[in-house]
């Protein structure tokens, strides 16, 4: 997959799902080349700075109560320097969803962003 790179046209609050086991897929066959996801959407992750993220039920909501502690969040603009103090929390909370380990991507609510976070560390 070197080289290439791949499109995703968005449906409605999420990818096609044929096209992301396509990159999935590919990923597990190539060395050193992992898949980070968060479901329902990347803010999850974040959302997992501040709290455990019980009962999110779709994107909209994840957004929702991530602006309860980051009142000017958006996409555009993420300000890493808010997460800085709850990444360790965030990691554990993450790895507690993730049990038994994810072999892809999270199914339910979830993220694996907290694997990416420990490989940079040098966890």
């Amino acid at each position: 997959m070197a080289g290439k790179r791949r499109k995703f046209k968005r449906e409605p609050g999420r990818w096609q799902y044929r096209k992301f086991i396509i990159i999935a897929t590919e990923g597990d066959r190539t060395e050193n080349y992992h898949l980070a996801v968060s479901n329902p959407q990347f803010e999850y992750w974040l959302l997992l700075h501040f709290e455990n993220g019980k009962k999110i039920s779709n994107g909209k909501e994840c957004v929702r109560r991530l602006r309860y502690y980051c009142p000017n969040y958006t996409k555009n603009d993420i300000q890493p320097h808010k997460y800085e103090k709850g990444i360790d929390k965030a990691i554990r909370r993450a790895r507690e969803k993730d049990s038994p380990p994810c072999k892809s991507w999270p199914r339910q609510n979830g993220s694996t962003v907290y694997l990416l976070v420990e490989e940079l560390r040098g966890s």
